[in-house]
C-alpha cells in the first residue's frame, strides 16, 4: 500500500489547503522545512526573525511559531499558531 505525507493547513479550525506527497519524494527534514516555509508566509519580518533568536536574557523573547511539536509517537507533527500546519504519514489504497 503507498506512503503518503499528509499536510494540511489550517486557519483557525478550518482547513485552508491539503496536500498529499508520495513518502519516497520527501524526507522527514524536507516536509518539516515545507511547513515551515508555510507558516512562514504568512508571518510578518520581524516575526520570523524572532523564531531564530537563541535564548537569552534581554531583548525580545524568541517565538516558536516555527517550531515543530510532536503530536504522536507515530511521525505526526503541527507548526503554528493560526494559521497552523500538520503532517502526519497515511497509507491509500
Amino acid at each position: 500500500m503507498p506512503r503518503f505525507w499528509e499536510i494540511r493547513v489550517f486557519d483557525s479550525l478550518e482547513e485552508q489547503s491539503h496536500c498529499l506527497v508520495p513518502h519516497h519524494r520527501m524526507s522527514e527534514t524536507q516536509v518539516l522545512d515545507a511547513a515551515r516555509s508555510i507558516v512562514a508566509k504568512s508571518l510578518c519580518d520581524d516575526k520570523i526573525i524572532r523564531c531564530y533568536l537563541n535564548i537569552r536574557k534581554g531583548g525580545p523573547p524568541r517565538l516558536t511559531l516555527l517550531d515543530e511539536r510532536r503530536v504522536s509517537p507515530h511521525p505526526e507533527w503541527t507548526l503554528g499558531e493560526n494559521p497552523h500546519v500538520t503532517i502526519r504519514i497515511v497509507d491509500k489504497p
